[in-house]
Order: structure tokens, then sequence, then C-alpha cells
């Protein structure tokens, strides 16, 4: 899993549900609840999509696939499904649609995710990232809770469609369907970026909301809340002594982590001081991949110095100011040990480089020659 699709994989969880309640609505006598949410799908459908068009594989395929599944078994009405997709349709296309005012700012094209002539490639690489996992402890331990879940997904998703309601069956079918669904369209799509198979460690877990007798058992317990609570009376004295110990409690719990977490962001360890002090002390300008030299730039006393670049010396546009890259003149390069091999042009200036060690980091510096750049790829 990584931070910046925590949104994307929010987001689908809540369309998720959101699709679910206008599936199993009704218009008799409802016409604007149905709308409403109808409406509010779409508008988050839109909004999603807008932001990271990778929730259209994440959520809008899986779900399409599962609605069409749910009318084949025929617990969806043809005008349920209908809706549904029309607002799956409509939604994903106007989220691409107000992506193109910010075209000029979006680096990644549509020939950047799809390689359908890489699908061999992709299947074979993923192969091996499996094959690599195995290789460990705890490679093996991560696939078989991801592979256990799905499969116990599956097993419940079987109970709950043969029970015939739709609510926990759209669920249930997204949770098992939808890993497979995505991993299979990453293949075709002769893709290589493992990270968009993160569905794979959300999914299943949805499938555990619909377990038979779990909606039950959430029935009683919301019962014995309501009994134990007092009457209606004194509803806002419990609330207000509910904030009242909610804040003390947020208070104790700032008082004891607060120093301690202020310790620890303050210092800056040892190996990423040496490339910044050093950095600092150059004046020059350098550059490193987005994995190598995101550190380094944050906390170099200006960011300028440090370029973003690609192995083939390209000036990076991932999560970069482009601005950086324009006319510098890059006299070293900052590599660790997860770094590629850097591609020199014919003038390279290996030969006149020094290496200093800075722990994970090591800079290689080749001044007075400067390493000429190429303009980002789009």
């Amino acid at each position: 899993m990584t931070t910046y699709y925590s949104g994307t994989v929010i987001g689908a969880v809540v369309t998720l549900g959101l699709l679910r309640r206008v599936n199993t609505m009704r218009s008799g006598g409802a016409g604007r609840h149905v709308m409403g949410a109808t409406l509010a799908t779409a508008g988050v459908v839109a909004f999603c999509t807008m932001t990271n068009p990778l929730y259209a594989l994440w959520f809008v395929l899986p779900a399409g696939a599962v609605l069409l599944v749910l009318r084949v078994c025929s617990q969806l009405s043809s005008r349920a499904l209908c809706r549904a997709g029309l607002v799956l349709c409509v939604g994903t296309a106007l989220g691409m649609a107000l992506r193109i005012p910010f075209a000029h700012s979006i680096v990644a094209t549509t020939e950047d995710y799809w390689h359908l002539r890489d699908i061999g490639a992709s299947l074979a690489y993923h192969a091996r990232q499996v094959s690599d996992t195995l290789a460990t402890r705890a490679g093996i331990a991560s696939l078989c809770i991801t592979l256990g879940m799905w499969i116990a997904s599956i097993v419940i998703a079987l109970a709950v469609v043969r029970r015939g309601k739709v609510v926990h069956s759209f669920i249930a079918l997204s949770a098992c369907l939808g890993p497979f669904i995505v991993a299979v369209a990453v293949i075709v799509m002769g893709s290589e970026a493992t990270r968009y198979l993160q569905p794979w460690a959300f999914l299943p877990f949805l499938a555990l909301t619909v377990l038979p007798g779990a909606e039950f058992a959430a029935r009683g317990i919301s019962r014995r809340i309501l009994a134990w609570l007092p009457a209606r009376e004194s509803i806002g004295t419990l609330r207000a002594a509910g904030v009242v110990g909610a804040a003390i409690f947020l208070g104790v719990v700032c008082a004891l982590t607060m120093p301690r977490i202020n310790a620890t962001v303050s210092v800056v360890d040892a190996d990423l001081r040496c490339v910044t002090d050093w950095v600092d002390a150059s004046g020059r300008t350098g550059a490193g991949l987005f994995w190598t030299m995101r550190a380094p730039k944050a906390y170099a006393a200006d960011p300028r110095q440090i370029v973003q670049v690609d192995d083939q010396l390209h000036a990076g546009s991932w999560l970069a100011n482009r601005h950086d890259a324009v006319n510098a003149q890059v006299t070293y390069f900052i590599t660790d040990a997860d770094s590629y091999p850097f591609s020199f042009p014919d003038a390279s200036p290996a030969g006149t480089m020094d290496v200093i060690s800075c722990g994970r980091y090591a800079i290689h510096d080749f001044y007075p020659v400067v390493a000429p750049l190429k303009p980002a790829e789009r």
C-alpha cells in the first residue's frame, strides 16, 4: 500500500457504499431520495476520476462487471442496472472532462499507461514479483494472508449470493471479483506497476461487512446500546459529557506523545545531514532519481540545488517543480542502494568523478564537467 493512493482507496470504498444504496432504492414514493443518492454517487465518481483516473480501474470497471453478474443472476432489475451503469459512465466521463483544464499540469498521458504489446512482459514481470516475494518468510506470510482473505471473500460471496439479497451480493461480489478483474486489467494494459494491484489489500476485507450473521449481530449490539442509554431528556447531558471526555482524552494523549514526536521529527539522520551539508557548502546544482533525491531536496537550504532526473538524464516531471531543471548546470549526482545506474552521454564525466560517501547515500561529483540534461519526457 502507498499513501499517495489513499484518496483513491477511500473514494472506491465510499462509492461502493453509495452505489449499493442506489441499487436498492425504489422509485415509488422515494423519487427525491433516489435522485439525491444517484447525483451524490455520480458526483463522487466524477471527483475521484478527475483526481486520479486509476479510480476507474479500481472501482468503475469491477463495479460494472459485478452489476452485469447480478443482472445475469436475476438479482438486479434491468432498470437498476441501467441507472447504476449510467451513474458510473456519466460520472467517469465527467471526471475525465474535468481534467482537460488541468492538461498543462498533467504529465502522464494515455500512452504512458497502455502498452498492449507488452502483455507478455507484464505477465512475466508480475510472476517474477510473486517469485521474489515467496523468497522471504515475510513475503510468504503476506501472500498467505492476502490469498487467504481473497479465498474467504469468495466463500462469503457464494453464501451471500445464494441468499438472493442484492444489497449484500453487490458488496460480496465486488470484494472477491474486484481484485481479480484489476489484476487481469493491469496485465492486459502491459503495465509493470505493482502498486496498481492495491485492491488486493483492501477489497477482500469488505466481504466481512456482509458476512452472514454480521447484520444480526450488529442489530443486537445496537439494541443493547440503545437500552443502556438514558431517557431522551438526558441525551444532551450525555453528549456534553462525551465531548468533554473526548477533549480530555485527546489532551492527555497529545501531552504524552507530542514531545517524543517533536523530538523525532526534529532530528535529521546523520546520512541525510551529510548530504545536505555537502550540497549547501558546494553552492552547485546536482541531480538524483525521485526516490533518492526527495529527502535531500526537502532538507537542503535551497531545494533548487537538487534536480529530479531519470536514469537517462531526462528532467523529472513527476511531483516536481519543472522550473528547477531550466538551465540547470548539474555537476554531481546523488545515489543510494536502490538507484539505477545513470546512462551518461558520449562526453561521459565518469572518468573525472569523485565519490563522497554519506552512509546510505553517495555523492558523485564530476565538477567542473556539466552533465547535459534532456527535456522532460511526456
